[in-house]
């Protein structure tokens, strides 16, 4: 109905606020899913997801996050930013996926502070998202993650496979060394997903 009402043109600025800003968490969440396929401006679907990316219940937070991944560009940006230091971990993975789903290098230095963090699933969160930035500097950041030791020895799990593929996404001009490199690597799913990556 919300959709029905924002494609025939009923649903005024005034009402859309009041959608936005409802205590109700279905309300809420199904104003928000009618905005993945509104066709109003962007400025004033990010007005709205704004309002309702400050709902008291988490689970509508990363419902408004999940709608910012789903438009994607500077919009999940903005959304992403509002959401990455959010007191609920579940709101904290939806806002670094919505950074990634921006595609903009411009989401890099919160992407990287991720990876920073100490939850597991936010660090492989960030490193699947810097798949998606296609840009110069995303290539440090995942290669980066082959030299974190623990025990004396480099690590080597689901953070560096997940890098591995990450350097797979992007263009092959930027990750070609790397993956050279990678295709040597002592862990066989990384340098399995290097090889495939290369063709080898």
């Amino acid at each position: 109905m919300v959709l029905l009402a924002d494609r025939v043109g009923a649903l005024d600025d005034a009402g859309a606020n009041a959608l936005a800003r409802d205590p109700s968490a279905g309300v809420v969440q199904a104003f928000a899913t009618a905005l993945i396929e509104s066709l109003r401006p962007t400025a004033i679907i990010e007005r709205w997801l704004a309002a309702a990316i400050r709902h008291t219940n988490a689970d509508v937070r990363a419902h408004v996050l999940g709608v910012a991944a789903a438009r994607g560009g500077v919009l999940a940006e903005h959304i992403g930013r509002l959401g990455a230091t959010d007191a609920a971990p579940a709101v904290r993975l939806a806002a670094i996926r919505a950074l990634g789903a921006s595609r903009r290098r411009e989401v890099l230095p919160l992407l990287a502070q991720a990876l920073q963090r100490p939850a597991a699933d936010e660090q492989l969160a960030s490193t699947e998202a810097l798949g998606q930035i296609h840009a110069r500097e995303t290539v440090p950041l995942l290669v980066g993650l082959f030299d974190r030791t623990r025990l004396m020895r480099k690590e080597r799990g689901a953070l560096q496979q997940a890098a591995a593929r990450a350097l797979a996404q992007l263009p092959r001009e930027l990750t070609k060394d790397a993956l050279v490199q990678l295709a040597q690597d002592k862990d066989p799913t990384v340098a399995g997903i290097a090889r495939d990556a290369l063709g080898n």
